[in-house]
């Protein structure tokens, strides 16, 4: 009988939820030379690649759950899933959207200004709409939770021509997605120059619009319509693996360790921080690997990662995820800017990181997971609902899976 959980890649969610804790402080060292910018090159970046990490691995784990079960993800099945994945996400959104609402307060936001901003955010459907003042707006962090969203609506539909086709047909479709980023990313590299002498061509007004709207940011980034391509590179990378037995442990291991060494690799290849955002589709591969490494759980890093106190700490990720911008958000009056003294930048960020720390773990066990069977109660007769009456009450057929090969 298969695990419930793959024990590394909880854990990793650990890895990536501190990497954007990281990624987002809103202070560096003064000296940035040596170690100091390298290690903060690789968290800013790792930070940046992190949502990627987490969209790959969202596929790949909603396939491990549902694909054993996809024999008949009719309309009662449908139903069932999405109002799980609502009960996931939204308890947890809802409550940290709550919490930041007083700092819009503080701030002598006007209150229709938040009032809009509420009504676009609450319901995630912020990252279909490409201006930062939207996307980013009151918990920046729940623009991802937009795109995911979007990933679990498509999912149903998704899932069945993933598990028709042969391991080999998805094998060469996951590699045509890596090289697409590749690709996507060099010409994005190549392009940002022109992209900006074009935005100073254009007449008073507009340029300072058009930059501040920065589409480039939005398609590589942000936008669900793109990034949806992460998701889908998840799920075929579990069919992709599907009926492969686990590797020995030396070769796992020496694989753990070589992916780890290459994301440090990649990330000095690809340059400043300042590229990641635009860049983030050359890191596709990578995200990609490091799924399907630690998915086999056998290496020597993943016995690491497979720790009591860190799984713990993965399981409590999507708290520290959500919750780290809303006590930076308290915490900034009081912050310091620009750069500091290392000694200053450590003893902000540890303090910074225990207060997000103690949230999380109030939040994991008050609000995440009572919550959860509750929101899917709630959740479940409107979705049964919608669903009988947008498919006339017909279940789709029953979906074949492809023989391992």
């Amino acid at each position: 009988m298969r695990p419930e959980e793959i024990r590394p890649l909880t854990t990793l969610r650990f890895v990536g939820a501190m990497a954007v804790f990281v990624g987002h402080l809103p202070f560096l060292p003064d000296d940035i030379s040596g170690w100091w910018s390298n290690t903060l090159l690789v968290a800013n970046a790792f930070g940046t690649i992190a949502v990627g990490f987490f969209f790959v691995l969202s596929g790949y784990i909603l396939a491990y759950i549902y694909a054993g079960r996809v024999d008949g993800f009719g309309a009662p099945a449908t139903a069932n899933y999405l109002a799980g994945r609502i009960a996931k996400i939204y308890p947890l959104h809802l409550a940290t959207l709550l919490l930041w609402l007083p700092l819009e307060w503080l701030a002598s936001k006007p209150l229709d200004v938040t009032l809009v901003k509420i009504a676009v955010v609450a319901p995630l459907l912020q990252a279909f709409v490409p201006h930062p003042s939207v996307i980013g707006a009151l918990n920046l962090p729940s623009w991802s939770l937009s795109d995911e969203m979007f990933f679990y609506l498509l999912f149903p539909l998704l899932i069945p021509l993933v598990m028709r086709a042969s391991r080999r047909t998805a094998v060469v479709a996951v590699l045509a997605i890596a090289a697409l980023g590749c690709a996507s990313a060099m010409a994005l590299r190549g392009l940002t120059p022109a992209y900006e002498a074009w935005i100073a061509t254009l007449p008073a007004g507009w340029d300072a619009f058009v930059q501040r709207l920065d589409l480039l940011y939005w398609l590589t980034y942000m936008a669900p319509f793109t990034r949806v391509l992460d998701f889908i590179a998840g799920l075929l990378l579990f069919r992709a693996l599907g009926g492969l037995g686990k590797p020995g442990f030396a070769l796992a291991s020496a694989a753990e360790i070589g992916i780890v060494a290459l994301i440090v690799a990649v990330i000095g290849f690809w340059g400043t921080p300042g590229d990641h955002h635009r860049l983030v589709a050359g890191f596709m591969p990578t995200a990609i690997a490091v799924a399907a490494i630690f998915a086999l759980d056998a290496g020597i890093l993943s016995r690491a990662l497979s720790w009591g106190p860190l799984l713990y700490l993965g399981r409590v990720s999507f708290a520290i995820y959500m919750v780290h911008y809303v006590v930076f958000g308290y915490a900034r009056p009081f912050l310091p800017t620009g750069t500091v003294s290392s000694a200053t930048f450590l003893a902000w960020s540890a303090g910074l990181l225990a207060v997000t720390l103690a949230a999380s773990v109030l939040l994991y066990h008050l609000v995440e997971l009572p919550m959860q069977r509750r929101a899917r109660d709630l959740a479940l007769p409107p979705i049964r609902a919608i669903i009988a009456r947008w498919t006339n009450r017909r279940a789709p057929a029953a979906i074949r899976v492809a023989p391992a090969e």
